[in-house]
């Protein structure tokens, strides 16, 4: 075979090669890829609390208001205060120290005007009250329970004490009576008891 017939053939072969090479790759780069496989979403683990109900919540803080009293009701002015407070202070004895129930209204003239204060008699006869010279002779003195009480007459606070004698040693008996008080207050800032009255009761 000459020579030139071999180029020839040769020359023919790579072309083959050539043209097959292309083709294969034609079909690689046109073949569909297998879809990737879809990953399932991780389910995130449940941290779900439970929502707050009524019983769960915090609490209502419970009210304030004083419990009602078989006396009346709690002082809301400036006035009412300056009278129950007196009805304490004259309900307040110490029968060891005290003649008689007088000396309570002693005590309780620095919440009264001048000319009011002036008015008040303290006694120094004493007094033959059993419940008062048993209380003397072993140290009981008066615990009052003071509260407001509705009043028909303007200008008028209406007071009720009732108190309890309590031993040194913590012992309790009840008072023999209660009193009622009525007060008439000045028209200032700071009330004093311009007059009043008391009677007792039960």
């Amino acid at each position: 075979m000459s020579s030139a017939r071999t180029a020839q053939l040769a020359l023919g072969g790579i072309g083959l090669l050539v043209i097959a090479g292309i083709a294969l790759l034609l079909n690689v780069i046109t073949q569909p890829t297998a879809p990737e496989a879809v990953l399932a979403p991780t389910v995130a683990a449940s941290t779900t609390q439970n929502a707050p109900t009524e019983s769960s919540a915090i609490p209502t803080p419970p009210s304030s208001s004083p419990a009602a009293s078989p006396f009346g009701s709690a002082p809301t002015t400036p006035a009412e205060e300056a009278a129950v407070e007196a009805a304490r202070v004259m309900t307040t004895w110490d029968p060891a120290k005290d003649v008689d129930e007088t000396a309570s209204e002693g005590r309780a003239m620095k919440l009264m005007t001048p000319e009011r204060a002036k008015q008040v008699i303290v006694s120094d006869r004493g007094t033959s009250d059993p419940q008062w010279t048993d209380a003397a002779a072993e140290g009981w003195t008066s615990e009052p329970i003071v509260t407001l009480v509705p009043s028909d007459e303007p200008n008028v606070i209406r007071v009720n004490a009732a108190w309890e004698w309590v031993s040194p040693t913590g012992e309790r008996e009840p008072g023999n009576t209660w009193r009622s008080f009525a007060f008439e207050m000045t028209d200032e800032k700071t009330p004093r008891i311009s007059d009043y009255t008391w009677s007792n009761l039960g």
